[in-house]
Parts: C-alpha cells; sequence; structure tokens
C-alpha cells in the first residue's frame, strides 16, 4: 500500500514543477533566427527577435509563394519582396559566366530594388557572372566598353543613368546616383 501522505505535500511539488516548465518555455526576450528563404524569384535572409513574424514572399511570372515562421508570443504580418519590371538589353556569353545589360524603366529606385533585379537575374539566368544595371538605352553600350576611355559627355551620360554593376558573380557595386552606397556582397 502507499504511504499516505497529506494531499498538500504532494500539491507543493507539484506546484514547483509546473512552476518551472512554464519558466522554461517563457521564450520572450530570446532571439530567434529564420535561415534562408528560397523561392523561384528571390532568396531572402530573414531574422527576427522575439516577438517578431519573419514572412517572405517573392513572386514569380507564373505564381506567387509566401513562406510565414511564427516566433513565439507574436502576431502574423506579411512583408512582399517584389522584382521591379525589367529587359535584359544585352547578353554576351564568358567562360566564367555571362555579361548581362539590364534595362530599367526610367523612375525611382532604391538601392534595395537595384538588389533584388540583380538577384533576381542571377537566378533565373545563370550562369551570369557580370550585370549592368542602366536606365537608359543610350548608355547600354557604354557599360560594356572600357569606362577609363569614355569622353567627358559618355561619363557624364553614365553617372546619370548607370545604377549598378555586379562583379565576379557575388559583388554588387553601385555607381552612379546610388554611388554612396558602396557595395554589397550577395548571399551575405
Amino acid at each position: 500500500m502507499l504511504p499516505s501522505w497529506p494531499r498538500w505535500q504532494l500539491a507543493v511539488p507539484l506546484l514547483f514543477i509546473v512552476t518551472l516548465a512554464a519558466s522554461a518555455c517563457s521564450r520572450s526576450g530570446i532571439d530567434t533566427t529564420v535561415a534562408t528563404t528560397e523561392s523561384t524569384g528571390t532568396t531572402s535572409d530573414v531574422s527576427t527577435t522575439g516577438g517578431t513574424d519573419a514572412t517572405t514572399s517573392s513572386p514569380d511570372s507564373t505564381a506567387g509563394s509566401t513562406t510565414t515562421v511564427a516566433a513565439p508570443d507574436s502576431t502574423t504580418s506579411t512583408v512582399a519582396v517584389e522584382v521591379p519590371e525589367y529587359s535584359i538589353e544585352s547578353r554576351t556569353g564568358g567562360t566564367g559566366g555571362d555579361t548581362v545589360v539590364i534595362l530599367l524603366e526610367p523612375g525611382t529606385y532604391t538601392d534595395l530594388d537595384l538588389e533584388t533585379i540583380v538577384v533576381d537575374v542571377v537566378e533565373r539566368f545563370a550562369p551570369v557572372a557580370t550585370v549592368h544595371v542602366v536606365d537608359d538605352s543610350s548608355v547600354v553600350p557604354l557599360v560594356l566598353e572600357d569606362l577609363s576611355a569614355l569622353a567627358a559627355e559618355e561619363q557624364a551620360l553614365l553617372d546619370l543613368h548607370y545604377f549598378a554593376r555586379l562583379e565576379e558573380g557575388f559583388r554588387l557595386v553601385f555607381q552612379g546616383p546610388f554611388a554612396t552606397v558602396g557595395q554589397v556582397i550577395l548571399g551575405s
């Protein structure tokens, strides 16, 4: 037969165990990191800090996809990553990958827009080693020439309409109006 303990003596250790388990399950203030989420159009690195959700969305020409990762004690929100429209004006094959010139419609772009476009080109049209991003068709042949040999008026035109250059397939160097941004290593 089992020893006869008063019920309250059994309740105290049980209450202690429940309290300990509840405190161990509480994760507020703990960082949660979501690894790279890949979809057909874009790869995004998403990080969240305790209490925030991370959602990535990547459009494709035929269908979009959304990945939602919920962090503890949070509500769900969606952030869409949209690739601005572009056209490929030139593509030249090379041994280490192709050289591609992208033409954007004149408009207002951010450095994030330019990075998103370049990542989309690299993923969709591999192998790509070099990408030039411009918004004026008259500068397309100029970006393929030796830039140090350009005339002053040609260089002035590039300063206005040449936005970014991908080098070695991973280093995005901002040009012209975006030169102050510097460079970004893709995939880091």
